[in-house]
């Protein structure tokens, strides 16, 4: 497209001229449709989808991070479950969350596993017979956080033979392997064009080379000429 040249001749014939430069686009290039197609923002859609997606995959990723994180802990590891051994010492220092798993392993008829509460931990206070675990491979799923307590009810396994255990149980928390990305920000508003202060802090007035000051700059459709 052609330049446009504009000039005002004021009466003292002070004379200054622009060149605008008009920006085209080529419709050529598009498909036919294109230019009768009302172009919808997408805006509010877009940020709305990406909501949607980092929730998607938070959900993904603790539910993952729960099964992989998952422990069993074998209750007195090589020994297992069985008389005179300090419970306490192999609690300590270890961590139990919800969804941790505690594996009870002893000879089947010779100890069995009771959960009790504080006072029958410290008292060593057998339940009904009916309330105990005695299959020898006992897996008990820590599902709740607190403290959890539990004994032996055989004989005087618990008073006397040492086989009584408390732990902490934690809540589960994800700790997830990379940062989750923030929204992509929403598009800011198109920004508008530049404003011309005609002869800068001098204005529009006399003996002023007003092509030199239009020189170099690049005036195009949308800009304003302020005098």
């Amino acid at each position: 497209m052609p330049s446009i040249a504009a000039s005002n001749v004021c009466q003292d014939q002070s004379v200054v001229v622009f060149y605008v430069k008009q920006y085209t686009i080529n419709t050529d290039l598009r498909p036919p449709s294109f230019a009768r197609t009302k172009k919808i923002p997408r805006t509010s859609t877009m940020v709305t989808n990406n909501k949607l997606a980092i929730v998607i995959f938070i959900g993904l990723i603790a539910t993952l991070a729960t099964s992989v994180s998952a422990t069993d802990f074998i209750v007195g590891d090589e020994y297992g479950w069985t008389l005179n051994f300090d419970y306490q010492a192999w609690a300590q220092g270890k961590k139990f969350v919800v969804g941790d798993k505690l594996v009870f392993k002893y000879p089947v008829g010779k100890h069995n596993v009771f959960k009790v509460d504080g006072n029958g931990f410290k008292g060593c206070v057998v339940p009904a017979a009916n309330e105990s675990l005695a299959s020898g491979y006992d897996v008990v799923t820590l599902t709740t956080p607190g403290k959890k307590w539990y004994i032996c009810g055989v004989g005087k396994h618990c008073e006397t033979g040492g086989m009584k255990l408390v732990i902490d149980v934690l809540a589960w928390s994800p700790v997830l392997p990379f940062p989750v990305p923030a929204p992509a920000p929403a598009p800011g508003p198109v920004p508008s064009g530049k404003v011309f202060v005609v002869g800068d802090d001098y204005g529009w007035t006399l003996n002023f080379d007003y092509q030199a000051w239009a020189k170099g700059k690049e005036f195009v459709v949308g800009d304003k000429l302020g005098m």
